[in-house]
Protein backbone atom coordinates (compact mmCIF):
# COMPACT_ATOMS: atom_id res chain seq x y z
CA UNK A 1 0.00 0.00 0.00
CA UNK A 2 1.21 3.36 -0.76
CA UNK A 3 -0.13 6.80 -1.09
CA UNK A 4 -3.99 5.30 -0.62
CA UNK A 5 -2.89 2.89 -3.66
CA UNK A 6 -3.40 -0.57 -2.98
CA UNK A 7 -0.82 -3.25 -5.61
CA UNK A 8 -1.87 -6.92 -5.30
CA UNK A 9 -0.39 -9.66 -6.30
CA UNK A 10 -2.36 -12.78 -7.13
CA UNK A 11 -1.43 -16.35 -8.77
CA UNK A 12 -4.36 -18.01 -9.97
CA UNK A 13 -4.91 -21.85 -10.73
CA UNK A 14 -5.98 -20.26 -14.33
CA UNK A 15 -2.96 -18.89 -16.04
CA UNK A 16 -5.24 -16.57 -18.39
CA UNK A 17 -6.51 -14.69 -15.17
CA UNK A 18 -4.90 -11.49 -14.19
CA UNK A 19 -2.58 -11.48 -11.48
CA UNK A 20 -1.68 -7.72 -10.28
CA UNK A 21 -4.17 -5.30 -9.54
CA UNK A 22 -4.11 -1.76 -8.57
CA UNK A 23 -6.79 -0.75 -6.43
CA UNK A 24 -7.79 2.82 -5.31
CA UNK A 25 -8.69 2.77 -1.21
CA UNK A 26 -9.15 7.27 -1.11
CA UNK A 27 -12.13 5.81 0.23
CA UNK A 28 -11.48 2.64 2.49
CA UNK A 29 -15.04 2.08 2.78
CA UNK A 30 -15.40 1.75 -0.80
CA UNK A 31 -12.09 0.13 -2.59
CA UNK A 32 -12.00 0.14 -6.26
CA UNK A 33 -9.92 -1.55 -8.80
CA UNK A 34 -8.46 0.40 -11.33
CA UNK A 35 -6.59 -1.47 -13.36
CA UNK A 36 -5.34 -4.93 -13.87
CA UNK A 37 -3.51 -7.07 -16.39
CA UNK A 38 -1.75 -10.77 -16.85
CA UNK A 39 1.94 -11.49 -16.29
CA UNK A 40 2.12 -14.60 -17.12
CA UNK A 41 2.10 -17.63 -15.03
CA UNK A 42 1.10 -15.61 -11.77
CA UNK A 43 3.08 -13.51 -8.99
CA UNK A 44 4.59 -14.76 -5.81
CA UNK A 45 5.07 -10.93 -3.99
CA UNK A 46 6.30 -7.68 -5.93
CA UNK A 47 7.68 -4.10 -4.60
CA UNK A 48 6.97 -0.94 -5.62
CA UNK A 49 8.98 2.00 -5.74
CA UNK A 50 8.68 5.71 -7.88
CA UNK A 51 6.27 4.71 -10.77
CA UNK A 52 7.36 1.33 -11.00
CA UNK A 53 6.26 -1.99 -9.69
CA UNK A 54 8.73 -4.68 -9.72
CA UNK A 55 7.17 -8.48 -10.09
CA UNK A 56 8.77 -11.43 -8.61
CA UNK A 57 6.91 -14.18 -11.10
CA UNK A 58 6.55 -17.60 -10.79
CA UNK A 59 7.34 -17.70 -14.74
CA UNK A 60 9.98 -20.40 -15.81
CA UNK A 61 10.49 -18.00 -18.60
CA UNK A 62 10.97 -14.74 -16.47
CA UNK A 63 11.70 -14.63 -12.49
CA UNK A 64 11.44 -10.81 -12.77
CA UNK A 65 8.98 -8.29 -14.63
CA UNK A 66 8.73 -4.45 -14.54
CA UNK A 67 5.80 -2.75 -14.85
CA UNK A 68 5.26 1.05 -15.84
CA UNK A 69 2.11 2.38 -14.15
CA UNK A 70 2.90 6.28 -14.58
CA UNK A 71 -0.19 5.98 -15.36
CA UNK A 72 -2.05 3.88 -12.98
CA UNK A 73 -5.21 2.65 -15.42
CA UNK A 74 -3.10 1.50 -18.01
CA UNK A 75 0.35 -0.20 -16.84
CA UNK A 76 1.82 -2.49 -19.29
CA UNK A 77 5.31 -4.72 -18.71
CA UNK A 78 8.49 -2.94 -20.03
CA UNK A 79 11.47 -5.61 -19.25
CA UNK A 80 11.67 -9.09 -17.95
CA UNK A 81 14.44 -10.79 -17.15
CA UNK A 82 15.26 -14.33 -16.87
CA UNK A 83 17.80 -15.88 -14.37
CA UNK A 84 20.71 -17.66 -16.41
CA UNK A 85 21.07 -20.93 -16.14
CA UNK A 86 24.25 -22.99 -14.88
CA UNK A 87 23.65 -25.84 -17.56
CA UNK A 88 21.22 -26.38 -20.42
CA UNK A 89 19.62 -29.12 -18.44
CA UNK A 90 18.82 -27.08 -15.32
CA UNK A 91 15.41 -26.37 -14.67
CA UNK A 92 14.68 -22.81 -13.83
CA UNK A 93 13.87 -21.32 -10.45
CA UNK A 94 10.76 -19.71 -9.42
CA UNK A 95 10.48 -16.47 -7.79
CA UNK A 96 9.66 -16.84 -4.39
CA UNK A 97 10.61 -13.38 -2.65
CA UNK A 98 11.60 -10.03 -3.86
CA UNK A 99 12.94 -6.47 -2.37
CA UNK A 100 14.05 -3.12 -3.32
CA UNK A 101 16.31 -0.64 -2.47
CA UNK A 102 18.10 2.14 -3.65
CA UNK A 103 18.23 1.27 -7.28
CA UNK A 104 18.62 -2.52 -6.88
CA UNK A 105 16.20 -5.53 -6.76
CA UNK A 106 16.78 -8.85 -4.50
CA UNK A 107 14.72 -11.75 -5.86
CA UNK A 108 15.10 -14.95 -4.16
CA UNK A 109 13.69 -18.52 -5.40
CA UNK A 110 13.19 -21.99 -4.68
CA UNK A 111 16.23 -24.38 -4.10
CA UNK A 112 17.61 -24.98 -7.67
CA UNK A 113 20.90 -25.61 -9.57
CA UNK A 114 21.22 -22.09 -9.51
CA UNK A 115 22.05 -19.27 -6.55
CA UNK A 116 19.17 -18.38 -4.74
CA UNK A 117 19.92 -14.91 -3.90
CA UNK A 118 19.93 -12.58 -6.97
CA UNK A 119 21.09 -8.83 -6.84
CA UNK A 120 19.96 -7.10 -10.03
CA UNK A 121 20.49 -3.08 -11.01
CA UNK A 122 17.20 -1.40 -12.34
CA UNK A 123 18.80 1.91 -12.09
CA UNK A 124 17.49 1.94 -16.07
CA UNK A 125 13.56 -0.23 -15.25
CA UNK A 126 14.24 -0.94 -18.55
CA UNK A 127 17.28 -2.63 -19.01
CA UNK A 128 17.48 -4.54 -15.61
CA UNK A 129 21.55 -5.84 -15.28
CA UNK A 130 22.13 -8.95 -12.97
CA UNK A 131 25.25 -7.67 -10.67
CA UNK A 132 25.73 -10.46 -8.02
CA UNK A 133 24.21 -13.60 -6.51
CA UNK A 134 24.48 -15.46 -3.63
CA UNK A 135 23.60 -19.34 -3.20
CA UNK A 136 21.63 -20.77 -0.15
CA UNK A 137 21.11 -23.93 -1.10
CA UNK A 138 17.26 -23.60 0.24
CA UNK A 139 14.63 -21.92 -0.36
CA UNK A 140 13.97 -18.30 0.67
CA UNK A 141 10.77 -16.94 1.50
CA UNK A 142 11.25 -13.93 2.31
CA UNK A 143 13.84 -10.85 2.11
CA UNK A 144 14.87 -7.21 4.36
CA UNK A 145 17.43 -4.87 3.15
CA UNK A 146 19.02 -2.72 5.60
CA UNK A 147 22.04 -0.82 5.95
CA UNK A 148 24.10 -3.29 3.42
CA UNK A 149 22.56 -6.21 5.00
CA UNK A 150 20.10 -8.67 3.67
CA UNK A 151 18.03 -10.28 6.18
CA UNK A 152 17.00 -13.85 4.40
CA UNK A 153 13.79 -16.46 5.80
CA UNK A 154 15.40 -19.24 4.71
CA UNK A 155 13.70 -22.72 5.30
CA UNK A 156 16.81 -25.17 6.13
CA UNK A 157 18.68 -25.32 9.64
CA UNK A 158 19.73 -21.42 9.45
CA UNK A 159 16.09 -20.01 9.36
CA UNK A 160 17.77 -16.55 9.02
CA UNK A 161 20.73 -15.57 7.07
CA UNK A 162 22.44 -12.66 7.21
CA UNK A 163 24.44 -11.43 3.73
CA UNK A 164 26.63 -8.13 3.75
CA UNK A 165 26.00 -6.68 0.46
CA UNK A 166 27.79 -3.76 0.60
CA UNK A 167 29.75 -4.73 -2.42
CA UNK A 168 26.17 -5.48 -4.91
CA UNK A 169 28.94 -8.09 -7.07
CA UNK A 170 30.27 -10.30 -3.98
CA UNK A 171 27.86 -11.00 -1.48
CA UNK A 172 29.03 -12.50 1.62
CA UNK A 173 27.88 -14.57 4.69
CA UNK A 174 27.38 -12.17 7.46
CA UNK A 175 25.74 -14.39 9.87
CA UNK A 176 22.89 -16.99 10.85
CA UNK A 177 20.57 -17.72 13.42
CA UNK A 178 19.65 -21.26 13.82
CA UNK A 179 17.53 -22.78 16.69
CA UNK A 180 15.50 -25.90 17.92
CA UNK A 181 12.51 -27.36 15.61
CA UNK A 182 14.54 -25.95 12.01
CA UNK A 183 13.95 -29.55 10.90
CA UNK A 184 10.33 -29.58 10.70
CA UNK A 185 9.82 -25.46 11.02
CA UNK A 186 10.78 -22.64 8.32
CA UNK A 187 11.83 -19.44 8.41
CA UNK A 188 8.69 -17.46 6.46
CA UNK A 189 8.85 -13.80 7.48
CA UNK A 190 11.49 -11.02 8.23
CA UNK A 191 10.19 -7.58 8.58
CA UNK A 192 12.20 -4.77 10.19
CA UNK A 193 11.18 -1.78 13.13
CA UNK A 194 13.47 0.68 14.29
CA UNK A 195 16.71 -1.12 14.84
CA UNK A 196 15.02 -4.76 15.41
CA UNK A 197 14.63 -7.46 13.39
CA UNK A 198 11.19 -9.35 13.59
CA UNK A 199 11.46 -13.17 12.14
CA UNK A 200 8.97 -15.06 11.89
CA UNK A 201 8.73 -19.41 11.17
CA UNK A 202 5.58 -21.51 10.56
CA UNK A 203 4.75 -24.01 12.92
CA UNK A 204 5.77 -27.09 11.38
CA UNK A 205 2.57 -29.52 11.95
CA UNK A 206 1.39 -28.95 15.66
CA UNK A 207 2.60 -26.97 18.12
CA UNK A 208 5.42 -27.65 20.52
CA UNK A 209 5.44 -24.72 22.88
CA UNK A 210 9.03 -24.65 23.26
CA UNK A 211 9.85 -23.99 19.83
CA UNK A 212 8.98 -20.52 19.51
CA UNK A 213 7.47 -18.79 15.95
CA UNK A 214 8.50 -15.47 16.28
CA UNK A 215 11.90 -14.10 17.54
CA UNK A 216 13.21 -10.28 18.26
CA UNK A 217 16.91 -9.51 17.12
CA UNK A 218 18.96 -6.10 17.44
CA UNK A 219 20.24 -5.67 14.22
CA UNK A 220 23.84 -5.79 16.20
CA UNK A 221 23.49 -8.71 18.36
CA UNK A 222 22.44 -11.75 15.29
CA UNK A 223 22.54 -14.60 16.02
CA UNK A 224 21.33 -13.93 19.70
CA UNK A 225 17.65 -12.85 19.74
CA UNK A 226 16.75 -10.24 22.78
CA UNK A 227 13.40 -11.43 22.88
CA UNK A 228 10.89 -14.87 21.13
CA UNK A 229 7.54 -16.22 21.34
CA UNK A 230 5.27 -19.22 20.86
CA UNK A 231 2.58 -18.53 18.02
CA UNK A 232 0.65 -21.84 17.86
CA UNK A 233 -0.55 -21.08 14.31
CA UNK A 234 2.96 -19.96 12.96
CA UNK A 235 4.11 -16.76 11.32
CA UNK A 236 3.15 -16.25 7.56
CA UNK A 237 3.54 -12.68 7.21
Amino acid sequence: VRNSFVYLSADSSVQSMHDLFIIDNTDNNNPSIISSINTGPGLASLAVSGPFIYLANTSSNSQLQIVDMHDRSNPYIISSLRLPLPTSSSTPPRSRSIFYKNNYIYIGTNKWDGPELTIIDVSNPANPIIVGNFETNTLINDIYVYDNKAYLATSDEYQMRVIDVSDKSNPTLSSTFTTTGWEVQQGNAVDLFEDKIILGRTVGGFNRVNNHEVFVFSTTSIPNQIASKDIPTGVYG
